[in-house]
């Protein structure tokens, strides 16, 4: 027996999300075309207009249908056809442009990696169970209800199709049976019970022979698919015959196409069946329309927010199947509303309103924290209690997930619930936190965090699709802390993991706090840098970084010899390839040009060839002047590899320079008494090395008391932190760096190779060093 199962209406869901990197499905399809197919029947009427490009951001292929006027339903005389499927009648529709193919299990991970979609509950078996599998990346992802299906269509800049879109898309104008004509369906055109042993979808895309008049993939079988309208077994009686919507509310919404487990009479363009919009089930499917939203009227009531969960079929271990689904059943469950009460000391209580068609039992939990349920004597009011969240006074909701079991009833689900306000007179007084963001710059965002009362925090993270982030934070005030952060949004979001001291002592922590990027910055700069160094140690190369990530790189050279250049993962707005090999010895200086689709090409100059392991030819030295605080003028000589640094003399103008070691394995003299912007001859002669003597005229620098400089700093080593994570080891010659402490005043240190993710310390023992 099926359970029926309503859900709240105004709730939405938020889930913590995992992530996982993906690419976009290579799939068959028909050619979009720029004019559409028109097989037959009437024009689209110029007043109902013609699409514009397609709007569409995930890169799914699109059809153009160009509108006009066709029969949709079926005749009165046709025996496989169903009451809801009459009276027949023309409907005329403006043109619009949909999906080639359903959305793939890679599309629509897309969406979950970018936390806008909920990810698909894999089930041990029937499709579902291929979620997350590379191997089925081209498969049409199913197990999504009706509001996962919308979130990613609205995600993608599209939304779901009318039924009457999508009745035209199959049949065309001709009003064919099927979408490829009037034949019998068979296992070559269509996926259907019976033609794979166990039943199992295929490859969007694999059927061609049962593409429709205008070469849109699987229309029928498969898997059915959401549209847009609410279900009436007599819509069709005062449906509009232009541009139809379909009611205005009803309980269900329509799928069409048929599945897998479905008969041959499924497969027509005409049928139609009946679906709850907040469950999942294990033969439904989606594709989207590349157009704008739809002008829905004003007493139009949107599906309910809540996504049911239904458990595995206990003998084969998939999901629920569609055309399984009972709107009526003996056995229901109704879960109407949940509410908190005010908090005491250490507890806050809430409390359900449902009706059963059997007494149940529940259990609960409050942002993965399990609470303690039953009914409470002698109300029998179904309550459950537990410790005060976290995200009190911090946040406005938290998530509940629920589930209820008695005889014929097995129903779980999710809902964010309003954490109580106003609540006095007992009650922890809990901190609460808001937030503003800065407009990004150079790939880097400003987070502020103001809490009341102030907050210590000791992690600060920004969490991505692929990485976590620990924020380097300094404090303008006791209570708001800014910090700095790469500009990595998901889904016009970004996320971060809190955790302090309240000034009571009490811990606080926060996980997956939103704040929403700016809608009013405005755009950003192109940015470029070039940088060279050595890729897997052997291969002299050159990074290109550049802002925002959407730039296309059209060509790299050098010398005005084109690179091979390999594209990497964009690091929020900064876009990376890295291009090589780089010809010449260690040291040799080459121009390296750089174009971008639409803006030309720029050079830089004296780019370096980086000396890499087995590339170089002889030691290479380096003599620059500097100024450092405390010394004053110093010249620092370095030679590459450092174990040819013998030294022998080091003179100015021929008087004898006083050298100490350099921590990057060269030499630090500081000059004789000289006016600033006067110029000596240094000449630095070493022992070995074929004893080299090296020379050159350097201009004294002008160098101010007191006054640090960043002069010339050294790479001490570096390495791998972790699997995912490098460090390195500088020396800056600055002894005056001091650590941050939260709350003073002090200085943040932060590096960049072009990517904005390296957080610094202070050595604890060695002045001036940063790991």
């Amino acid at each position: 027996m099926r359970t029926k199962t309503f859900v709240l209406l105004g709730a939405s869901l938020i889930l913590i999300l995992g992530f996982s990197s993906c690419s976009f499905p290579a799939v068959g399809g028909g050619t979009a075309t720029d004019g559409g197919v028109e097989p037959g029947g009437s024009a689209v009427p110029a007043e109902l207009g013609a699409p514009g490009a397609p709007t569409n951001t995930d890169g799914a292929e699109t059809i153009l249908i160009p509108g006009g006027t066709f029969w949709m339903g079926s005749e009165d005389w046709d025996a496989e056809a169903e009451a809801d499927e009459r009276p027949r009648h023309q409907v005329t529709l403006g043109g619009f442009r949909i999906y080639t193919h359903e959305v793939t299990h890679a599309m629509y991970a897309r969406c979950v990696e970018a936390r806008v979609c909920i990810p698909v509950s894999a089930l041990p078996g029937g499709p579902t169970s291929h979620y997350g599998d590379p191997a089925f990346d081209d498969y049409p992802v199913s197990g999504v209800d009706w509001l996962m299906a919308r979130d990613y269509c609205a995600w993608a800049n599209a939304r779901l199709p009318t039924e009457a879109e999508w009745e035209l898309a199959s049949r065309s104008t001709d009003s064919l049976r099927f979408p490829w004509g009037e034949q019998a369906p068979t296992c070559d055109r269509v996926n259907m019970f019976g033609c794979s042993v166990p039943p199992d979808t295929l490859a969007v895309g694999s059927l061609a022979d049962g593409n429709s008049a205008y070469e849109v993939w699987d229309l029928s079988g498969n898997v059915w698919e959401w549209v847009h309208d609410w279900y009436d077994e007599d819509a069709y009686f005062f449906s509009s015959v232009i541009n139809p919507l379909g009611p205005n509310y009803s309980e269900t919404k329509v799928v069409r196409g048929g599945g897998l487990y479905s008969e041959p009479s499924m497969m027509r363009a005409a049928a139609r069946q009946s679906a709850d919009p907040n469950r999942p089930y294990d033969d439904v499917g989606f594709r989207c329309v590349a157009l704008s939203d739809l002008d829905l009227p004003g007493d139009y009531v949107p599906v309910d927010p809540g996504h049911l969960r239904v458990p595995p079929d206990s003998l084969e271990g998939g999901g629920e199947r569609v055309e399984d689904y009972d709107p009526d059943p003996d056995v229901f469950f109704e879960l109407r509303w949940i509410g908190f009460g005010c908090p005491n000391e250490e507890e806050i209580a809430f409390a359900f309103d449902f009706s059963a068609s059997a007494p149940v039992t529940f259990t609960a939990s409050v942002d993965g924290v399990p609470f303690e349920c039953d009914y409470a004597p002698p109300s029998g009011i179904p309550l459950c209690e537990g410790p005060i969240p976290a995200a009190y006074g911090v946040s406005d909701s938290v998530v509940i997930v629920w589930h209820f079991e008695g005889e014929g009833i097995d129903v779980s689900g999710a809902w964010p619930v309003p954490l109580p306000e106003g609540c006095e007179g007992g009650g922890t007084t809990r901190p609460s936190v808001s937030t503003s963001i800065d407009c990004p710059a150079a790939g880097l965002v400003h987070p502020h965090f103001i809490s009341s009362p102030a907050i210590v925090w000791d992690l600060v993270q920004l969490t991505t699709r692929t990485d976590t982030y620990d924020l380097s934070c300094s404090y303008t005030s006791d209570a708001e802390a800014v910090c700095i952060a790469p500009d990595e949004s998901d889904g016009g979001q970004y996320w971060f993991n809190l955790h302090g001291t309240a000034p009571d002592g009490s811990e606080v922590a926060v996980r997956d706090f939103r704040i929403a990027a700016r809608a009013d910055c405005p755009a950003e700069e192109p940015i470029t840098s070039v940088t060279p160094f050595c890729f897997l140690e052997e291969h002299p190369i050159v990074s290109i970084n550049y802002a925002p990530s959407t730039r296309v790189v059209t060509s790299v050279t050098a010398d005005g010899s084109a690179l091979r250049c390999i594209p990497g993962r964009p690091t929020g707005s900064i876009g990376h390839e890295i291009c090589g090999d780089l010809s010449g010895d260690p040291g040799t200086p080459v121009t390296v040009g750089v174009c971008f689709e639409g803006e030309g090409c720029r050079e830089w100059e004296d780019v370096p060839v980086p000396a890499c392991p087995g590339t170089e030819t002889e030691p290479r030295s380096s003599i620059v002047s500097t100024c450092l605080p405390s010394v004053g003028p110093v010249v620092i000589f370095r030679l590459t590899p450092a174990d040819h640094v013998v030294l022998v003399s080091a003179k100015a103008n021929g008087t004898d320079l006083t050298c100490l070691d350099e921590p990057g394995g060269g030499l630090m003299c500081p000059l004789i008494p000289s006016s600033p912007g006067s110029e000596l001859d240094v000449e630095f002669c070493l022992a070995g090395a074929g004893g080299y003597c090296y020379s050159l005229r350097i201009t004294v620098p002008a160098c101010e008391e007191d006054v640090p400089s960043g002069g010339e700093w050294s790479l001490v080593d570096f390495g791998c932190h972790s699997e995912t994570h490098i460090y390195f080891i500088a020396d800056t010659f600055l002894e005056w760096l001091v650590p941050l402490v939260p709350g003073a005043e002090g200085f943040m240190y932060r590096a960049s190779d072009g990517i904005p993710s390296y957080s610094c310390d202070i050595h604890p023992t060695i002045p001036g060093r940063l790991y």
